[in-house]
C-alpha cells in the first residue's frame, strides 16, 4: 500500500507551517519557559524515583499518600507510582556512581530517546505514508512531556527503535514491552502488535503470553510478598489511575459521560472494546494485506488506545498506524474517516493551545477507535482467517 499524496508536491512555506503549527504545543511549551528563563527540563519524574530509592534505603515508605512524597536531596514532590525494582535498582547505582552522574546519564538517553519517539514514527519516510499525513497527530504532544522527564519517554523511544524490526525480531520486541509493563502494567497492552504479525497463531499466543508473563512477574511477585508497602502502593495507585487522572483515552471517555471511577462498568466496557479494537486491527490487517511491518505500526496504534488510562506522552507512536487506517478505509469507499481524524486532530491542536489539558486529547482518542472500529468490523472474520477452514476463508474474500 502506497500513499495516495505526495508532500514534493506540497510548497515548502505550506510544509513549514504544517509542522510550526502542529507542534505549536510541544514548541511553545519549551520556548515559552526558556524565554521566561525557566529550566525547559527539571527531570522531575526522574528524581521521584531517585527520592524512592533513597526512601527505601532509609527505612522509610516509598508509597506515602497522595502529596506527601518528598526528599530532603531531591528536588520533587511528584508520587512514586512504580512497584519497588526500578527505584531500588536506581539507588544502588546512585551509591556508586553518585546522583549527578546519574542524573547526566539519564538526562542524555531522555532526550536521545525523545528524538527517536518523534522522528521515526512522524519523520521518518515510509511508503505507505507522508510526512505530512502524520504531523497533525503531533498536536497531541505538550511542553510537560519534556519539562518532567517522565520514564514513559525514555521507554517510548526504545520501543520506536525496536519497533523497527519487530517483525522480525518478535522476541526482541515482547522482552522490551514486558520489562516495559514491568515498569507500569498498561503497558503491557503493546503486546497486540504480536497478535497482529503475519505468523502461526500458536506462535502469535506464545509470544503474548511471554511477553505478558515477563512484564507481570516481577508485579506478582511483589505484590504476594507479604509486604506493608503493597498496600500503600495499591492505594496510591488507585488515586493517580482512577480518582485523580483518568487520562484521555478508555477512562476519559467513561469520566465524560459521568460514569464514576468505581462503577464496575469500567472493567465490563473496556472488556469488548478491547475485543473490538483487537479484532478490527486484525481486521484491517488481513483485508488490505498488510505488511509486516505496517502490522507493527497499525498494533501499536491500537495498542496505545487498549491503555485505559492513557496520557500525552504514551501517543508517540500513534501516527502510522492511523494514517494506514486511513489509507485502508479510503480503498473501500469511506473517505470521510479521513475528515473525522484529522477533524478531531485540529480539535485537539485547538484544545491544548488553550489549555484545556484535561480534555484536549478525548476527541482525538475517540475518533481514532471510531476509525478503527468502522473501518475494520466488516473484516473481524478475516482477522482470525488462520483458524477457520480455507474453503469458508475464500467464500468471504470473494
Amino acid at each position: 500500500m502506497r500513499s495516495d499524496q505526495d508532500d514534493k508536491h506540497m510548497p515548502l512555506w505550506k510544509k513549514i507551517g504544517l509542522i510550526v503549527l502542529f507542534f505549536g504545543p510541544l514548541m511553545s511549551g519549551v520556548l515559552g519557559r526558556a524565554l521566561k528563563g525557566r529550566p525547559v527540563y527539571n527531570g522531575e519524574e526522574f528524581e521521584t524515583l531517585l527520592c524512592a530509592g533513597a526512601r527505601a534505603a532509609q527505612g522509610n515508605t516509598m508509597y506515602p499518600p497522595a502529596k506527601a512524597f518528598s526528599c530532603a536531596q531531591y528536588d520533587t514532590v511528584a508520587s512514586y507510582l512504580y512497584i519497588p525494582w526500578p527505584a531500588q535498582g536506581l539507588h544502588g547505582l546512585v551509591s556508586m556512581l553518585g546522583s549527578s552522574i546519574i542524573t547526566g546519564i539519564y538526562a542524555i538517553l531522555f532526550f536521545a530517546a525523545i528524538f527517536a519517539a518523534i522522528w521515526i514514527p512522524i519523520f521518518r519516510r515510509v511508503p505507505y505514508a507522508t510526512v505530512m499525513e502524520r504531523i497533525p497527530f503531533a498536536g497531541m504532544l505538550t511542553g510537560s512531556i519534556i519539562l518532567w522527564g517522565n520514564i514513559a519517554g525514555l521507554v517510548y523511544g526504545v520501543i520506536a527503535l525496536i519497533a523497527l524490526v519487530a517483525h522480525r525480531a518478535p522476541l526482541l520486541f515482547v522482552t522490551v514491552i514486558g520489562v516495559s509493563g514491568s515498569l507500569k502494567q498498561v503497558w503491557l497492552c503493546l503486546l497486540t502488535v504480536v497478535l497482529f504479525l503475519p505468523r502461526p497463531w500458536w506462535q502469535r499466543l506464545s509470544l503474548f503470553s511471554l511477553g505478558a508473563l515477563i512484564g507481570l512477574l516481577p508485579t506478582y511477585l511483589f505484590v504476594s510478598s507479604g509486604s506493608s508497602e503493597v498496600q500503600a502502593w495499591m492505594e496510591i495507585l488507585r488515586f493517580y489511575a482512577l480518582e485523580d487522572l483518568p487520562g484521555q483515552g478508555f477512562l476519559g471517555w467513561l469520566r465524560f459521560v459521568g460514569i464514576d471511577h468505581d462503577s464496575l462498568l469500567n472493567t465490563w466496557l473496556w472488556l469488548p472494546f478491547a475485543v473490538l479494537m483487537v479484532g478490527s486491527g486484525l481486521g484491517i490487517a488481513e483485508k488490505f494485506k498488510l505488511t509486516p511491518q505496517q502490522r507493527v505500526w497499525l498494533g501499536l496504534a491500537v495498542g496505545s488506545l487498549l491503555i485505559p488510562r492513557v496520557v500525552s506522552y504514551e501517543f508517540f507512536l500513534f501516527a502510522p498506524g492511523m494514517v494506514l487506517t486511513m489509507h485502508c478505509a479510503k480503498e473501500v469507499g469511506k473517505k470521510w474517516i479521513s475528515w473525522l481524524v484529522y477533524g478531531a486532530c485540529a480539535l485537539t491542536l485547538l484544545f491544548n493551545i488553550g489549555d484545556l489539558g484535561d480534555y484536549a486529547i478525548l476527541p482525538l482518542t475517540f475518533a481514532c477507535a471510531l476509525a478503527i472500529a468502522i473501518t475494520g468490523v466488516p473484516y473481524m472474520v478475516l482477522g482470525v482467517s488462520h483458524l477457520l477452514p480455507q474453503r469458508f476463508v475464500k467464500q468471504l474474500e470473494n
